[in-house]
């Protein structure tokens, strides 16, 4: 008899074990916490798994409390393109080891598909649209995650296209709206962009109060590169010209074609007969 209860007890202890295993992986399955954050979870409340994944989470918020004022170095961008409209994006996160976890990837495709869904207009309400989500991975990765940036361009002609370009999967990440051309000529062109970076599509698309700005600054510039005072009835005639060149190195038709340097981009786009109409880079 004594050897019997024994045995029932040991079957008993080993039953509960195993349950209390599939509770451990159930809980690490919902939340993506440790496993030991989830063994004690579960201890800390009777092995209620409702109740230990409450726990699990004001844990986590608590942690993302404290990392709230860190700064997220590392980014993966995409792109969505979505019939009339397409959606680029940039996700942050703390580190690199992070940036190229399953996980964290995970949480750049789920976040697409919301955006994609919803398509706000702005990068607040995209925040707003995917904040669970960011709780949820951040809480389950233990890092500061945000959605850093977030643009959405909308076609005013079904003949317009978009071109996209994702560097070293998702390093950077640009968005093109074109119009003429092709789609061969509009990929390169995304692809310049994502090199050179430009502020402006065209001379004509730069703002008069950057034009003022960049007057101001080179005129602020009493000195030639030697170190040597310019006079000063050329100053305001060489900071036009600094401004000038400043300018245009930041414009994309001006900019020299990143696959053809003989040529800037204006003038490759024109024999292609393509338009930019707006692009952006994240």
């Amino acid at each position: 008899m004594r050897r019997e209860g024994k045995r029932r007890r040991w079957i008993g202890a080993k039953s509960k074990m195993a349950n209390d295993i599939e509770k451990i992986k159930e809980l690490r399955n919902e939340t993506g916490a440790g496993i030991m954050a989830c063994k004690n979870a579960l201890i800390a409340n009777g092995w209620d798994i409702t109740k230990a994944k409450a726990t699990i989470a004001e844990k986590g918020a608590a942690k993302l409390a404290e990392r709230a004022e860190r700064e997220t170095k590392e980014n993966i961008s995409d792109v969505r393109v979505l019939g009339e409209c397409a959606i680029i994006y940039q996700i942050g996160c703390e580190t690199d080891f992070v940036s190229a976890s399953d996980r964290f990837r995970k949480l750049v495709s789920d976040v697409g598909d919301a955006l994609a869904d919803s398509k706000p207009d702005n990068l607040e309400k995209a925040v707003s649209i995917t904040k669970s989500l960011f709780s949820d991975a951040g809480v389950a990765i233990g890092e500061k995650l945000e959605l850093k940036k977030y643009a959405i361009i909308r076609k005013t002609d079904p003949k317009q296209g978009f071109a996209s370009y994702i560097h070293m999967k998702g390093k950077a990440a640009t968005l093109v709206l074109y119009s003429g051309g092709d789609a061969d000529i509009a990929q390169k062109i995304s692809m310049h962009i994502t090199s050179e970076n430009p502020e402006y599509i065209s001379v004509d698309s730069i703002s008069q109060t950057a034009k003022d700005t960049a007057f101001k600054e080179a005129l602020s510039e009493k000195y030639d590169g030697n170190g040597r005072e310019l006079p000063a009835s050329m100053i305001e005639t060489i900071a036009e010209s600094k401004a000038k060149k400043r300018l245009t190195r930041k414009t994309l038709s001006e900019q020299p074609y990143l696959f053809d340097q003989r040529e800037n981009v204006g003038y490759d786009m024109a024999k292609a007969g393509m338009t930019v109409l707006d692009c952006a880079r994240v």
